[in-house]
């Protein structure tokens, strides 16, 4: 899950994105309680996305750590979601999204995060863990 989009970055914003997630994450609770499901949601008809839940407060931490590198962060509350299909050519997704959406109702911890960089190719995306960011603080309820 995306916490925050931030674009093409040089190398010396991507060191000053790690310095300042490094210092962030001892601060933020670990343990945090995450949840999706059972519904699905479509953007457009060929992208089918899973709304997760309790991730709110971590976006906005790393997007105020955060502001000044890369493009500005969109200019609305923080949407979480994966991305559970997604059509290139023409085939419409919609009659999908309810059958995933019976197959999805998950909880679980989140105890860390990643700064994460993608290289788009003609196969489509690779993704490469720059950093790894441990959440410190006690879990909720300890």
């Amino acid at each position: 899950m995306t916490l925050r989009f931030f674009g093409e970055l040089t190398s010396a914003e991507v060191e000053r994105a790690v310095s300042v997630l490094a210092a962030l994450a001892p601060a933020q609770q670990s343990g945090l309680e995450v949840s999706g499901g059972p519904e699905t949601r479509l953007l457009g008809s060929r992208l089918v996305v899973w709304p997760v839940k309790g991730l709110t407060g971590l976006a906005r931490e790393v997007e105020k750590a955060t502001g000044p590198l890369g493009e500005p962060a969109p200019n609305r509350p923080f949407a979480g979601h994966i991305t559970l299909a997604r059509s290139r050519g023409r085939d419409d997704l919609r009659s999908s999204r309810h059958e995933l959406a019976q197959l999805l109702s998950l909880t679980w911890p989140v105890n860390a995060f990643s700064l994460v960089q993608s290289q788009l190719g003609p196969k489509g995306a690779r993704y490469s863990e720059l950093a790894h960011f441990e959440l410190g603080g006690p879990p909720a309820g300890t």
